[in-house]
């Protein structure tokens, strides 16, 4: 059982990301200059990379290293809510929302099919209970976690050093 403890916390982090946002919702808003909806379009355009990525990669990739698979995913989420964090404005939000989706579209299927190989047969149901529950604890965990964060810290400040590097490279004004 130790082994599916990572593929876990992967789902954890997946379902966390999906729902964050909800509690930033009016701090991206004034950055970008948006109202909320158009902010938490975010989340669709992330569930809808999930939900439209999963089936595909899972069927394309099904005959390639799982725990490259794996990394790959968790490399590409990663990357992409680093981009979220630097968008500079809007469409760079969506976009980054977009990988993100994809990412965890890769991550998710090959997790959940890879933890009952991780254990013996009669811990097969408990792994994929733990697997599938690490995303529902997540996403339970996700909107008020996102709305501490917003009593604590405006959305940027916890990466505003890099913010301004990042803009200062990359604006075109």
């Amino acid at each position: 059982m130790k082994r599916i403890w990572i593929l876990t916390l992967g789902m954890f982090a997946l379902g966390m990301d999906t729902y964050i946002v909800a509690g930033l919702l009016p701090d991206m808003g004034s950055t970008f200059h948006k109202n909320s909806a158009q902010i938490g379009q975010g989340v669709t355009v992330f569930t809808l990379f999930f939900a439209l990525s999963a089936p595909v990669f899972s069927t394309i990739l099904a005959k390639y290293s799982v725990k490259k698979i794996l990394l790959i995913a968790l490399l590409t989420f990663g990357v992409a809510n680093k981009m979220t964090m630097l968008s500079m404005n809007y469409y760079f939000y969506i976009l980054s929302r977009c990988i993100a989706g994809l990412g965890a579209g890769l991550f998710s299927p090959m997790a959940v099919s890879s933890g009952g190989y991780l254990v013996e047969q009669k811990y097969k149901g408990k792994a994929l209970a733990f697997i599938v529950g690490g995303m529902s604890v997540g996403t339970v965990v996700g909107v008020p976690v996102g709305l501490q964060l917003a009593n604590l810290f405006n959305w940027r400040n916890r990466i505003n050093k890099h913010y301004r590097i990042y803009k200062c490279l990359f604006s075109t004004s």
